[in-house]
């Protein structure tokens, strides 16, 4: 498992750098949010949409993580809470109850 993450971001860097040196000339328009940007390396926009991308994708699982570690410490408060209640219940003493009588 560890060659898979070690190779797999490697592979991509190479992608990365590769296409950079096949087009290192080759310029592009880009319009964003109603701006145009005219003349772009076409590298250059390849990596900011890449790190883009990867700072969107870290955002949204810390988000996510921040959730998950929320519900864990709610649940296991809820589990504490219920485990004394069930030890006081345990340890509580019976009392007798006496039979009703029927009423007829």
């Amino acid at each position: 498992m560890w060659v898979i993450r070690l190779l797999l971001p490697t592979l991509i860097l190479v992608v990365i750098i590769g296409f950079a040196f096949l087009n290192p000339l080759q310029t592009v328009d880009v319009y964003l949010f109603f701006r145009q940007y005219e003349r772009i390396q076409l590298t250059v926009v390849v990596l900011i949409s890449i790190l883009s991308g990867m700072l969107l994708m870290f955002s949204l699982s810390v988000y996510h993580d921040i959730k998950m570690r929320s519900q864990v410490r709610r649940l296991r408060q809820e589990n504490r809470r219920m485990s004394e209640e069930l030890t006081t219940l345990r340890t509580s003493p019976f009392q007798e109850v006496e039979p009703e009588e029927d009423v007829l």
